[in-house]
């Protein structure tokens, strides 16, 4: 099996995008494992980004203390 597409880099910056590809790799390729899915801690957020790997954003704002103001500011500003 070909691992440069489900390991493939994320080239953008747009978290819509970056769910898109995790949900496309857990529903098309049953071997993911859960190591694999680990592995983004080592990949940045987005290119050139020191600060956050894609696990740490996630989580940042999977733990942000206003979760919900920020779910109501995504809704509004990308759905309404």
């Amino acid at each position: 099996m070909d691992n440069s597409s489900v390991h493939g880099e994320y080239e953008g910056g747009n978290l819509d995008d970056m769910i898109d590809e995790f949900e496309e790799r857990v529903e098309n390729d049953p071997d993911v494992t859960i190591e694999d899915l680990i592995s983004d801690y080592e990949k940045p957020l987005y290119g050139g980004c020191d600060k956050y790997t894609r696990l740490s954003g996630v989580l940042k704002l999977y733990n942000s203390e206003k979760p919900r103001q920020f779910a109501r500011d995504i809704i509004n500003k990308y759905m309404l």
